[in-house]
Order: C-alpha cells, then structure tokens, then sequence
C-alpha cells in the first residue's frame, strides 16, 4: 500500500502509482526482486532494535550495562552485531530501558526493497524532488548551501535515505536544530525535540552526512528517524524505514545493479499477475 497524495496532481499522481505498481509486477514476476530471497523477514535486526531501545530511552552503554548487569562490551557487540544476542536477552534490554517489547506477526511485503534499491540509485536531491516536488527540493538544497547547525528529519528525510514513500503535498522540510542556530529559509520548519528523541544532540551523534550538489548537509540516520515515526505513530513510515535499514543490512555497499527487461517480459508479468487477482 502507498500513500498518494492526489493535490500534486492526478496525472503525476497517477503516472508515480503507475509506475511503481508496474515496476513491482515485474519485479516478482522476473525474480528481480532481490538476490537470494523474494520475502523480507526480521525488517529489524536484534542490533538494530537493541540501540534504538536504548536511544530511546537517552542511555549510555554503560548505563545500560548496570542496569542489566552485563558488561558493556557485550553491549557494544550486540548492537554492532558482532554477537547475536538470545531472545531473553533483548527483552530483558527492553524492559531496562523501560519500554515494553510486543511480537506482531504480519503478511511479509518485499515490494519496499526492490523501491528502496530504486530510490537509492538516484542522487540524494533527485530522490526528493521525485517524491515530493521542486519546492521540497529547493528547501533542502537552500539548507545545504546555508551551511547551517541542522539535522534533516521527517519525511524529506526519509526520502533522501532511500524511502519509497510519496511526501504529503505543501508540508515543509523538517529540521532539528539547537537554539543558538537559527533557521530562516523558506519551507524549512524547526522541531527543537522531535518525538522519541531528546532534541539536536541525540540525533547529532548519529546523523549521516550526504551531498546536494556539492554541499554537504546532515541527515538524521534511518535508525533514528525510526524512532521518529514510531513515536509519532507513523506506521507505514516506520515500516518503509525498516525497509531501508533491511536493504542496508543486505547489501552495504549501495544496491546492485538494476536488471533491464524487455516490453515481452513486462506484458507477461503483467498478464500473469492480473490472472491472480
């Protein structure tokens, strides 16, 4: 499912609907999917759901390790994953950074890797002006130039990390920044403690560092928008991003290379897949 926002337009709304859908038929009807494995399982690793529950709850390692009491360098190789942790173990993890652990069981959706992998083949720039128009872009490339003290979040965000995600129409480019450093450029909104965060100096520490046209601006990292969206009860965002961090974990050195096929291919993964409907 994806979220449209038709005030951008019907036609390139539905020209974007599209040309995704197509784009998936054809994907899972060519095994162009993914290498190895058309299903996504874990969305998180243990070490990926271990340091979000502890950024979430503002502790250090060591903080951490007294309250369980583990060493910290056991810590340090969980969420590195260096060393898989047991299943109590990360409930116990949970539970000390006072957070509830809940299983929910759902019908896997492989389509997001194949439009993540997609995504992240265009420039940073070019994955937010396709997703959420020229006026988005020109804010995040006005911040980049500015050189100002700003982490990216929200969905620009996620759309320069690679989510699939179409961005609401008319929305401003969200920023986290701390006090001394103001921000006055155009469609660019400061949230000073964004959700399940504790303001510019947590996501600081974790934020990722891309180029728009040559100048260099700060991105919260897909972990931490997570907690983001999770805290603002986003959850088709929180699962696009788990859906980053998967593609990540798969393949760390960028996606592979895309596999062309011809208009014969596409008619018959359309026709098959219409013949299951």
């Amino acid at each position: 499912m994806k979220i449209i926002d038709f005030t951008v337009g019907a036609e390139t709304a539905s020209q974007l609907l599209l040309a995704e859908l197509t784009a998936t038929v054809i994907a899972q009807f060519t095994g162009q999917l993914c290498s190895g494995s058309a299903t996504v399982g874990d969305m998180l690793r243990a070490a990926d759901l271990l340091l979000l529950a502890r950024r979430t709850a503002g502790l250090s390692q060591a903080e951490l390790s007294a309250r369980l009491g583990r060493a910290r360098s056991t810590i340090a190789r969980w969420e590195l994953g260096e060393m898989q942790p047991p299943y109590d173990a990360v409930r116990d993890v949970i539970a000390a950074c006072g957070l509830d652990a809940s299983v929910e069981l759902a019908e896997a959706d492989p389509s997001y890797l194949y439009e993540v992998g997609e995504q992240l083949r265009r420039p940073p720039l070019e994955r937010v002006r396709r997703l959420g128009g020229d006026a988005r872009a020109r804010a995040v490339t006005g911040l980049a130039r500015s050189g100002t003290k700003a982490v990216v979040i929200g969905d620009a965000a996620g759309a320069l990390q690679g989510w699939p995600l179409v961005l609401p129409s008319g929305g401003p480019v969200e920023v986290c920044a701390p006090a001394t450093a103001p921000v006055d450029i155009a469609c660019v909104a400061i949230v000073a403690v964004p959700p399940g965060t504790r303001g510019y100096a947590d996501l600081r520490r974790g934020r990722e560092r891309l180029l728009i046209d040559g100048d260099a601006i700060d991105v919260a990292s897909p972990l931490d928008l997570l907690r983001i969206e999770r805290a603002r009860g986003h959850g088709l965002q929180a699962s696009a991003l788990e859906a980053v961090l998967e593609h990540r974990r798969r393949w760390p050195d960028g996606p592979p290379a895309a596999r062309g096929f011809t208009d014969d291919q596409a008619r018959e993964a359309i026709e098959a897949w219409l013949t299951r409907m």
